[in-house]
């Protein structure tokens, strides 16, 4: 059996297995009672892998948007959208319906967004940090 290449990003790791993406909230999961379903939700998931790849595209607009906020997590961030970007495609590659799919990382151009342009994103729910946020539970343009 071929063995899960996990990756991490802040509190988070994901990985493909078979045709979903899973993300574990780590500080999350560190405190929750086995047995109780919802908890393990709140920090288990598992997403198709568009819908993972949306939320990813969302955390690196979030930090384009919010750009003085989180320049210091530009190099964190840009990494995080390489391995997500990796994640999708094992996803897709055992996706038994292939579809074309088109990657974008609003970090990794060159090109000068004016700021009208930018997205406004914000996280569905908001706990501690939106980029985590964004990747858990969803995002929202306003």
């Amino acid at each position: 059996m071929k063995e899960k290449a996990v990756k991490k990003f802040r509190d988070l790791e994901f990985w493909a297995e078979g045709p979903y993406v899973y993300i574990v909230h780590c500080k999350k999961a560190e405190k929750v009672d086995s047995k109780n379903a919802e908890e393990i939700n709140k920090c288990f998931i598992g997403l198709e892998p568009e819908d993972f790849l949306k939320r990813a595209t969302a955390v690196g607009a979030y930090v384009l948007r919010y750009w003085e906020d989180y320049k210091f997590a530009a190099k964190e961030v840009k990494q995080f959208l390489v391995d997500a970007q990796e994640v999708f495609r094992k996803a897709k590659e055992a996706d038994p319906v292939k579809r074309k799919v088109q990657v974008l990382n609003p970090l990794g151009s060159s090109l000068w967004i004016p700021e009208s342009a930018k997205p406004n994103i914000r996280p569905k729910k908001s706990e501690s940090d939106p980029l985590i946020d964004i990747m858990v539970s969803g995002f929202e343009l306003c």
